[in-house]
């Protein structure tokens, strides 16, 4: 996520560590690539700023930002994650580069999502956060974007030139069993015991609101079968079910294999589901890959296939969570679904945060048609839950 610190201290994530433990930096030292040596100190001022207040890497924060950032199979020595250092030389700022190959038309394009964006409390007064920022932007990648930007970075990021992704900022709801949904938000501010005590209740409850209004909860039935999806199989279709688009994302089986893993590993979004969907012929149609969680929402991450097939698809993945217990669906709102998204009975909100910056004027465009795959398995969301 791309964030810099709140004017005010979060309480939900811890208060700031006090003003007299800190040394405010007099200036900037230097702006340089991230390092293996900088990622203690690293994890730590994220700890500072974003969680609980006190400089002190949490093991979990080092692991992963080391395995995105200098680990990932796609790491590109000219597109370096930047920390900022203080004239003592310590961290004060950093800003994450993930680095995604796409193919834009016959080209292959290097794209960064910015992400993990944070500066020291202290340090706040030398601009550190605009001028990391800028420094990233005008790096020689073809294009950077980020997801979930705070209200503080987007306006930094369009003063610097970049454009706001309105559609992209709009997510989806698909409800299956509204008093299941119901019941889990109430059930944050109610005991165990209680909640336990009302499952029974709210099982009733939406078995006879499905009964009653099937039509508008249950979703389409489905004669497409779905195979597991794998590294290889993934790229083995990728060139059948992107031939109608102009720009996507150039997968290889060894970016894949680290993808899948990390994947795997963020147990807090639910069980990752990974299919491809299949005609009668075997032939591919597209695939999906998304967080089931049952009794609560489940989380797509990325939909692709040939556009004629976009609705068969999208409604294998909504009967597959209906048929395991889930009681909605969300989604990002890419270009590409608006229509069979709103086709099948989905709930619309803008949320806003996913941000562009390009020189390219043609491959902006490209970003914002109905052509193009840039979606939150890209992104930095869901990498969030790993820690």
């Amino acid at each position: 996520m791309l964030r810099t610190l709140p004017r005010q201290a979060d309480p939900t994530r811890g208060s700031p560590a006090p003003a007299a433990v800190l040394e405010a930096p007099r200036r900037l030292g230097e702006i340089r690539p991230l390092e293996r040596t900088d990622l203690e100190a690293t994890a730590a001022l994220f700890e500072l700023a974003l969680g609980a207040g006190v400089r002190e890497a949490d093991p979990a924060k080092v692991g992963l930002f080391e395995r995105t950032f200098l680990d990932n199979p796609w790491t590109d020595p000219e597109l370096p994650s930047l920390v900022a250092t203080d004239e003592r030389g310590r961290v004060i700022g950093f800003i994450g580069a993930e680095v995604r190959r796409m193919r834009f038309g016959v080209r292959t394009i290097r794209a960064v999502w910015g992400q993990d964006f944070v500066v020291a409390p202290e340090a706040r007064r030398l601009g550190v956060g605009a001028l990391l920022l800028h420094r990233m932007l005008k790096g020689p990648q073809d294009m950077t974007l980020t997801d979930s930007a705070t209200a503080t970075t987007r306006e930094l990021w369009l003063r610097l030139g970049g454009d706001a992704l309105e559609l992209k900022g709009v997510h989806w709801v698909r409800l299956f069993r509204p008093w299941d949904v119901a019941a889990h938000e109430a059930g944050r501010h109610i005991r165990p015991r209680l909640r336990a005590a009302l499952r029974p209740i709210v099982a009733s409850l939406d078995a006879g609101t499905t009964a009653a209004a099937a039509r508008w909860l249950r979703p389409n039935s489905v004669a497409e079968t779905a195979v597991p999806l794998t590294p290889r199989s993934l790229v083995e279709a990728l060139p059948t079910v992107t031939r109608r688009l102009t720009l996507y994302p150039a997968y290889d089986e060894q970016y894949l294999e680290w993808l899948f893993r990390e994947l795997v590993k963020v147990k807090r979004r639910g069980h990752l589901i990974a299919h491809l969907v299949v005609d009668g012929d075997s032939r591919p149609l597209g695939w999906y890959l998304y967080y089931l969680r049952p009794g609560w929402r489940s989380e797509v991450l990325q939909l692709v296939a040939d556009e004629p097939a976009v609705g068969r698809v999208l409604d294998h993945l909504l009967f597959h969570a209906y048929e395991h217990g889930s009681a909605a669906v969300r989604g990002r709102l890419e270009p590409g679904l608006v229509e069979t998204v709103v086709g099948r009975r989905c709930l619309l909100w803008h949320r806003g945060g996913a941000l562009v910056h390009s020189r390219d004027s043609e491959l902006l465009w490209a970003l914002q048609s109905g052509k193009s795959v840039a979606t939150r398995l890209e992104g930095e969301w869901w990498s969030d839950a790993l820690v």
